[in-house]
């Protein structure tokens, strides 16, 4: 699942592939909560990103759908 993140003053979204929105939206809120200057998320692969928490405008989190069938067994 992709999930994006908008940061201040940045005209991209940050981009992140993981398994579950809570993987992103946990470790945000917790460092938020915390006051840390720095909040650290772990990707699908394994890559770590490190966010300004002071600089995070807002999460993406898309619809979690079902795809549609395709075919005749719709």
């Amino acid at each position: 699942m992709q999930i994006k993140i908008g940061v201040a003053d940045v005209p991209r979204d940050l981009v992140i592939e993981v398994d579950s929105p809570d993987d992103v939206i946990g470790p945000l809120e917790q460092g938020l909560a915390a006051g840390n200057a720095l909040v650290w998320l772990t990707d699908k692969s394994g890559a770590r990103l490190g966010l300004v928490a002071s600089y995070v405008a807002y999460v993406e989190v898309p619809a979690d759908k079902a795809k549609p069938g395709v075919g005749f067994g719709r």
